[in-house]
C-alpha cells in the first residue's frame, strides 16, 4: 500500500512543469501577436507576409506544446523543447531582419527572450515530466487509472 500512496503523490503535475508550461504558452502568444502585428499593421512584401504566417504557425505550436507540457503529457516536454527550440531561432531572426529594416515592436523584442526562458524551463522539466509518466503507467499497469 505504501508503494501506492508513492506512486500517486509522485503522479501529481509538479509546479516545474506548470511554469513550464505557462511560460510556454506566454512566448507562443507573444509570438503570434508579432505575426498579427506585422500583418495587420503594415503593406508586406512576399518575404514578409510568409515571415508573419511562420511566426504564427510556431507560436501556436508553442502554445499547444506547453499546454500538453502543463499536463504533464509524456510527449508535452519534448514538443516543448522542438517548438521552443525553433521557437528561438524563428524569433531571433525576425527580430534581426525587422530591426535591419527599422521596424522595432516590443512583441519582436521580447518573443527571443520569452522563447529562450521556454526552452530553458522545458529542458529542466524533461526529468520530472518522465517520472510522473512513470508513475502513471505503474498506477495504470494495477488498474487505476487515473483518467489524465
Amino acid at each position: 500500500m505504501d508503494t501506492q500512496e508513492d506512486d500517486f503523490s509522485e503522479a501529481r503535475t509538479p509546479s516545474i512543469l506548470r511554469v513550464s508550461g505557462g511560460m510556454g504558452i506566454l512566448a507562443g502568444a507573444i509570438m503570434m501577436l508579432t505575426g498579427i502585428q506585422t500583418l495587420s499593421g503594415f503593406v508586406l512584401s512576399r518575404r514578409a507576409f510568409v515571415g508573419s504566417i511562420v511566426l504564427l504557425v510556431v507560436g501556436a505550436g508553442l502554445a499547444y506544446a506547453a499546454t500538453t507540457l502543463m499536463r504533464a503529457r509524456a510527449s508535452g516536454a519534448i514538443l516543448q523543447v522542438t517548438f521552443a527550440g525553433i521557437a528561438l531561432l524563428v524569433s531571433a531572426l525576425w527580430l534581426l531582419l525587422s530591426v535591419a529594416g527599422g521596424l522595432v515592436s516590443l512583441f519582436g523584442l521580447t518573443s527571443p527572450l520569452l522563447s529562450a526562458a521556454a526552452l530553458g524551463l522545458a529542458i529542466a522539466s524533461l526529468g520530472p515530466c518522465d517520472k510522473v509518466n512513470t508513475a502513471r503507467r505503474r498506477l495504470a499497469e494495477k488498474g487505476l487509472e487515473l483518467g489524465v
